[in-house]
């Protein structure tokens, strides 16, 4: 990652330990990372906008009234200029998120972290070829 840029993301995650792993991998590319238990806690920050977050990896299987697909609809509704990515140790989980993110944003887990902090950092357009060119 660019040395003038700390991206921040929002891990949303129920699983201590796996939370605890991916933030760990996330930090040590460079990331800012928020941690949230539950897709309602993702959307209470969200909602509040006093953190600048500018991608979301998100569980689906979660607990609680709401799940990562809820939360991903939700961020496109209310905070559209966020990046959404959805990871899942289910297949089935990982097809139905297809409806909602790029391919490249979803994750069968385990996730590699390099894989991942690239197709992030792509997505954010910091990867991007022509990062810095003006845009007609």
């Amino acid at each position: 990652m660019g040395a003038n840029k700390h991206y921040t993301i929002l891990l949303v995650e129920d699983e201590p330990l796996i939370r605890m792993d991916i933030a760990t991998d996330l930090r040590d590319r460079g990331f800012e990372v928020v941690e949230a238990a539950r897709a309602m806690e993702a959307v209470d920050l969200l909602a509040a906008r006093s953190i600048p977050i500018e991608l979301v990896l998100t569980d689906v299987q979660m607990p609680g009234e709401m799940d990562g697909l809820d939360l991903a609809r939700w961020a496109g509704e209310h905070r559209p200029e966020i990046v959404v990515a959805v990871m899942s140790a289910s297949h089935e989980a990982v097809s139905r998120a297809l409806a909602l993110c790029p391919p490249s944003l979803v994750f069968l887990k385990p996730i590699e972290a390099w894989p991942m902090a690239r197709a992030f950092e792509t997505a954010l357009g910091e990867a991007s070829p022509d990062k810095g060119a003006d845009v007609a």
